[in-house]
């Protein structure tokens, strides 16, 4: 994800080790990171089911 512009945080400091955490700042800004981010998903075969 960071190769494409998206920083993506974990959540062990505040005891979620099984969590991340995304920031982003404006509404396009979060739709772009959740393109890159189910984009990363998908690349690792790991996109949503249905």
């Amino acid at each position: 994800a960071q190769e494409r512009g998206v920083i993506i945080r974990d959540c062990t400091s505040f005891g979620l080790p099984n969590h991340v955490r995304i920031s982003t700042g404006t509404r396009e800004e979060t739709r772009e990171a959740v393109e890159r981010l189910n984009e990363t998903l998908a690349d690792l075969g790991l996109g949503v089911r249905a």
